[in-house]
């Protein structure tokens, strides 16, 4: 039987100063750093949890960097440009949807591959986001096996989007 991926069996959230995977310092440092493979904005520490949760103990496993809403995803893509950038649509301070407009219209970033990921599957959500630039649009499955082989997938598009530049 799969496990609900945000109920039963997922066990505790992630505690919220928890920001990467593989001993990642706490939030946006303020100096230079290294660039993370994925820069993930999801602020749902059951979500981020869970994705630690599918990613921890694999081999070959890029380097991701957590943070919690839109702003943070462009600061930190601005000073370390990932291989690839997944945003959650429904975020505070700035949504998903806003983050990829605004990634869109900066040069320096307009090339990083974008992807969308929110447990919205309404399909003008997901026309919109294609039409503002995102280069998929992979929805959040309730279950837990499922919500793995999502993670997994985007994983490998970072892996295949090549050297981080």
């Amino acid at each position: 039987m799969a496990r609900d991926a945000r109920g039963a069996g997922a066990g505790p959230a992630a505690p919220p100063h928890e920001t990467g995977v593989g001993g990642d310092p706490p939030g946006p440092s303020p100096g230079p750093a290294e660039p993370a493979a994925i820069l993930w904005a999801e602020d749902a520490p059951d979500d981020q949890y869970l994705i630690r949760s599918v990613l921890e103990g694999l081999p070959d496993v890029p380097q991701v960097r957590f943070v919690r809403d839109g702003l943070q995803a462009l600061h930190e893509a601005g000073r370390s440009p990932p291989r690839l950038l997944v945003l959650d649509v429904n975020m505070p301070m700035l949504d998903g949807v806003e983050a990829l407009r605004r990634l869109r219209s900066d040069l320096r970033l307009d090339g990083t591959p974008v992807v969308m990921f929110s447990t919205s599957g309404d399909a003008a959500e997901v026309e919109r986001c294609r039409r503002l630039g995102a280069d998929d649009y992979v929805r959040k499955p309730i279950a837990f096996d499922e919500f793995s082989s999502a993670v997994l997938g985007i994983v490998a598009r970072a892996k295949a989007a090549g050297p981080i530049h």
